[in-house]
């Protein structure tokens, strides 16, 4: 069995720093000899002498270490000296001399910030577009599949469609109206303060209606639709994909378009309006606590 790698730090005579390693100076050992040696202090010492008289063995990135400590400690000024090398492991240490004076290190120019900005914002516009054009080429997939089913309508999945439509609309019902009825109460209580600034409260209830009539009411549903539903058709589809389920509807000879995107979209084409409307609904009694009496 290898003897476990080893470096120390042994008193010396004067100025002169003893250290010593031993054992098997491998590739699985750099990592923690590494951390030894970067923790090792001299004390001010201007001359070290490193003992590897009890390596049992040497390889490669041993025999890097040990170069690149002798190089950074004359590099800091401190002459350092071998003892006790075996003449088997002299030629390894030369080799390893010969590569590093052979290939110095390169000093990389590192590009300023304004130009890793630039770097950084090319590349978000570049996977814009990418994501641009996969959308569209999904959106045509999707269009021409549903034209291919509305030409032969037997193919048109019913079961889940109305599977969908239950999921998208009937489920989607409380969470909509609940959020609806509370952004209608709040939208109603801040237009009454500020018209009231303008002795104009009783406007309150008829400027909500227009709001979520017009603009509010949908753009909630949609988004709300977009966050509930979307999502779980993501994660529902993904885990397919993960599952591989969407590869073996293809080897099968059934479109995943036509099986798992056309029966979800259809069902939010038509429960998108009706939740809509129940939205717009919602919103309704919230409008009398704000209806003020007019004066005669």
């Amino acid at each position: 069995m290898d003897q476990e790698a080893a470096w120390d730090m042994r008193a010396g005579a004067g100025d002169t720093a003893v250290l010593a390693a031993a054992g098997s100076w491998t590739v699985n050992a750099v990592a923690d000899l590494d951390r030894r040696i970067k923790r090792t202090q001299l004390d001010g010492a201007k001359k070290a002498e490193l003992n590897v008289s009890g390596l049992t063995r040497l390889d490669t990135a041993g025999a890097w270490l040990l170069y690149r400590t002798r190089r950074d400690m004359a590099a800091d000024g401190v002459e350092i000296e071998f003892t006790g090398l075996d003449a088997q492991y002299a030629p390894l240490l030369d080799l390893v001399e010969q590569a590093d004076l052979a290939h110095p290190e390169i000093d990389r120019e590192r590009p300023n910030a304004l130009t890793l900005l630039a770097a950084r914002v090319g590349k978000a516009v570049i996977d814009m577009v990418e994501e641009g054009i996969s959308l569209l080429n999904f959106l045509g997939l999707t269009i021409m599949t549903l034209f291919k089913v509305l030409l032969r309508p037997r193919r048109m999945r019913i079961v889940s469609l109305v599977n969908q439509i239950e999921q998208t609309g009937l489920n989607a019902m409380w969470i909509v109206g609940l959020l609806l009825f509370l952004i209608g109460v709040v939208l109603a209580f801040q237009s009454a303060e500020q018209l009231r600034k303008f002795a104009a409260e009783i406007l309150t209830a008829d400027g909500l209606a227009i709001l979520v009539l017009r603009e509010i009411g949908v753009l909630i549903a949609a988004i709300l639709i977009a966050g509930r539903s979307g999502s779980a058709f993501t994660a529902e589809i993904g885990m397919m994909k993960v599952n591989e389920e969407v590869d073996a509807l293809q080897t099968t000879g059934v479109d995943p378009i036509e099986v798992l995107v056309l029966p979800r979209i259809n069902a939010l084409l038509l429960t998108l309006p009706l939740l809509t409307f129940f939205a717009n609904v919602g919103r309704l009694p919230a409008e009398p606590s704000c209806r003020l009496p007019r004066s005669t």
